[in-house]
């Protein structure tokens, strides 16, 4: 079977049913990476998050464990030297959707890092055509934002890891895992009925405390990777201020700010940026716009922020500067 991941054609062999979301390739596209899903009868004892270095075929692969925690199922995930291969383990009865889950955000920010293909920790959702990426720390609002640009009529390309590419003098984000994950509180507020909810993690020990095991919305992944408008660094609303408000930022607060949402490799966290990745960086934020959008803490002000949102794609669009370093 072959799934389209972040730009990625990956060919995926297994004994179990695929993801039901996941859409098939024509045979004959060119593989990119390809993932063996093998069921095992017991797994070796391991700390979720661990990840491990280890010779083998082709040099220096890596094995990383999730779960038990955090309402995950106990699982493997290897990485070949050359980023080309994703050989998982696990019981039969972990839910191919959890396996997904993982593969889809985790596994592939270590794929992205062997690769030296640049991603950003945060949800890219597009309206008219034209995508905005949210970026932001922990907490900052980005999901509850991107429910209520869903609710406004944006599409989702991508929750949580979002790849970015140059393609023909622009940069564009690829459709990634279309998976929004809510607190209760948000779903809520945005009309969900708690009830009829999936939840991130599907598996029976995951529990139903909303803080680990948030509710999800599925969506349709995106067709076509879709150019990159601007970037929407979240941050806290000045105590003064009741309504959203966006601003651009010069070029040194642009840098920074981006430069702290790129996605890190779960093996190495604390590793510096090889300088392939900055240079790919710093040609993305030399060519789109870096804002500072701070929105109230009350669901009544999330309107006005789509709002903003909206018109700064249609500002944009015509105004993208051309041309990208060589």
């Amino acid at each position: 079977m072959m799934l389209d991941l972040h730009g990625l054609h990956i060919r995926l062999f297994t004994g179990m049913d695929c993801y039901p979301a996941d859409p098939v390739m024509p045979e004959g596209t060119p593989v990119d990476l390809v993932w063996h899903r093998h069921i095992a009868d017991t797994l070796p004892p391991g700390n979720n998050g661990e990840a491990q270095r280890r010779s083998g075929p082709g040099g220096e692969w890596l094995d990383l464990t999730y779960g038990p925690g955090d309402g995950q199922c106990h699982c493997t995930f290897s990485l070949s030297p050359d980023g080309r291969q994703v050989v998982s383990r696990s019981l039969a009865q972990v839910p191919a959707a959890d396996l997904m889950t993982l593969f889809a955000e985790p596994v592939m920010r270590s794929v992205f890092r062997r690769h030296g293909m640049l991603s950003l920790h945060g949800a890219a959702l597009a309206h008219g055509g034209q995508a905005v990426l949210l970026l932001g720390d922990k907490g900052a609002g980005k999901s509850t934002l991107a429910a209520a640009l869903l609710r406004a009529g944006w599409q989702m390309l991508t929750d949580d890891l979002a790849r970015v590419i140059a393609r023909d003098k622009t940069w564009l984000v690829t459709p990634g895992f279309a998976q929004l994950k809510m607190t209760a509180q948000t779903a809520t507020a945005m009309g969900h009925e708690l009830a009829v909810m999936a939840r991130r993690w599907t598996a029976p020990q995951a529990g139903s405390d909303a803080a680990v095991n948030k509710y999800v919305v599925n969506l349709p992944p995106a067709p076509a990777p879709l150019p990159l408008r601007a970037i929407c660094i979240l941050a806290p609303l000045p105590p003064h201020a009741d309504e959203p408000s966006l601003t651009a930022l010069p070029p040194d607060q642009s840098a920074r700010a981006v430069l702290a949402n790129i996605s890190d490799d779960p093996a190495d966290p604390g590793a510096l940026l090889p300088p392939a990745l900055l240079a790919q960086a710093f040609a993305m934020i030399g060519q789109v716009p870096v804002y500072r959008l701070a929105v109230p803490r009350r669901f009544a002000a999330l309107d006005q922020a789509t709002d903003l949102l909206a018109a700064l794609c249609e500002t944009l669009a015509p105004h993208q500067k051309a041309g990208l370093p060589s």
